[in-house]
């Protein structure tokens, strides 16, 4: 028992001397910091803090107003829900609806926003495709907007 103690000891103590030798760690600006996924692995093991501080940055980057961050702030599980939703759905098809995706979590789940007066509100979907496609790249273009030719 204690050879296999000794010997993590031994290979920790190596990746602390192999870390050492590496130059020191520099500071980058939040915007470089903050990665793009290609998939949700890495979205679903992250803090909601974390969570939080990346919708803002992209939702800055694509110029959204205040009460459409807080509105998508405030609905991270629904957030949540409609990202697993499209990322099925891109498994199956090339260009898939953003309304048709928040429609089937409206039918057929128990997923809801923080609106009182409806389970979903349809306000919501433009911001949750142009944020998800912003997030991740794999999402990119999956749904129509506005902009689109």
């Amino acid at each position: 028992m204690e050879t296999q103690t000794d010997s993590l000891t031994e290979k920790l103590a190596g990746m602390k001397a192999r870390n050492l030798q590496n130059q020191p760690i520099e500071h980058k600006p939040i915007e470089e910091t903050i990665p793009h996924f290609s998939d949700l692995d890495h979205w679903n093991f992250m803090s909601a803090e974390r969570k939080v501080q990346m919708i803002e940055f992209s939702a800055m980057k694509l110029k959204f107003d205040d009460a459409d961050v807080i509105t998508v702030k405030n609905n991270l599980p629904l957030f949540e829900a409609f990202l697993r939703s499209a990322f099925y759905k891109r498994g199956h098809f090339k260009v898939y609806g953003a309304r048709a995706i928040m429609e089937d979590l409206r039918w057929h789940t128990n997923a809801h926003d923080n609106s009182r007066a409806y389970k979903i509100s349809n306000n919501i979907t433009p911001r949750l495709s142009e944020l998800s496609m912003e997030m991740f790249p794999a999402l990119k273009g999956f749904f129509k907007t506005h902009g689109d030719d």
